[in-house]
């Protein structure tokens, strides 16, 4: 079992990994690149070599990540039991979607270097428990038999945004509005498109490696 669930996602980490790469590299990245030219003067001679260099080494961290995503989707497959297929994996990865970039994204927006922002250590401890806590709570709403725990996993799910995220120090916010905005719907659709791609794969090779 377990060599089963390390294979099937170590194959769909690498691809996901690689394709969120391609679309980061030709939407995401230009505006990365452009938010450091405001932050930090980069002349446009140096646009080239910084974007070669950034592709690659993103492209290593997405592989990593991707990869990290999809033992803990196959990790859930398992531990759900029962059939699984591609499409089952997409609404996984819809999922995952949900809990790792939309609800943490209401109190953390993704932002720009040179954009206004909390402190790092405390948006780390929020992100990471909105997204814990987001999957306990779908977990509970989705696989719980008793209403009483379906609701449980709702109040689960809105305790870190009653709380509320870390608000910006009143530093930075030299990135022009347009190219901020750009970037957060850029985020949240080149995510999408990770977490329906990896949703997709985990559960093709965990089917397949099933069979």
């Amino acid at each position: 079992m377990l060599g089963r669930i390390f294979a099937s996602a170590l194959f769909a980490g690498v691809l996901a990994g690689a394709l969120v790469t391609l679309a980061q590299s030709a939407s995401l990245i230009p505006m990365l690149l452009e938010a450091e030219r405001f932050e930090m003067g980069l002349a446009p001679g140096d646009i080239h070599q910084t974007t070669v260099e950034r592709t690659a080494s993103t492209l290593m961290a997405n592989v990593v990540t991707a990869v990290g995503f999809a033992l803990m989707l196959v990790g859930g497959f398992a531990l759900r039991g029962g059939n699984m297929n591609w499409r089952l994996g997409i609404v996984w990865g819809l999922a995952g979607y949900a809990a790792f970039t939309v609800l943490p994204g209401i109190g953390l927006p993704p932002l720009l270097p040179g954009s206004e922002r909390p402190d790092l250590f405390e948006s780390q401890d929020w992100w990471l428990a909105t997204a814990g806590l987001s999957i306990v709570g779908m977990w509970l709403i989705a696989f719980s038999r008793a209403h009483l725990l379906k609701l449980l996993g709702a109040v689960v799910i809105v305790i870190p945004h009653v709380i509320g995220a870390p608000r910006p120090d009143g530093e930075g916010d030299d990135v022009p509005v347009d190219l901020a905005w750009e970037f957060i719907v850029g985020t949240y659709a080149v995510s999408a498109l990770f977490w329906i791609v990896l949703g997709a794969l985990a559960g093709y090779f965990f089917a397949r490696r099933s069979a």
